[in-house]
């Protein structure tokens, strides 16, 4: 009987372990997303090209704005030496 109730509790776990994944996952998409737009809608700073929302192709170090962002701050993202 232990053994039994052992398995459901693992079961369940395993079942909220899967959807906490998943929530996750989702909040990540949406953060991407909702960063580039955010972004791009600024009038200072504004990334040259504007990134593609739903693409991270151009985004992270290869552009100048979420390269700067990413940057150390122990490191001058602006200098090109």
């Amino acid at each position: 009987m232990a053994a039994l109730r052992g398995q459901k509790y693992y079961n369940l776990y395993l079942q909220l372990q899967e959807g906490a994944n998943a929530a996750r996952s989702a909040d990540t998409s949406r953060i991407k997303f909702s960063v580039a737009e955010w972004l791009n809608a600024q009038t200072v700073n504004r990334p040259d090209p504007l990134l593609t929302l739903n693409s991270r192709k151009e985004q992270g170090i290869q552009n100048d704005t979420t390269g700067w962002l990413l940057c150390s701050i122990s490191l001058d993202w602006d200098d090109q030496g």
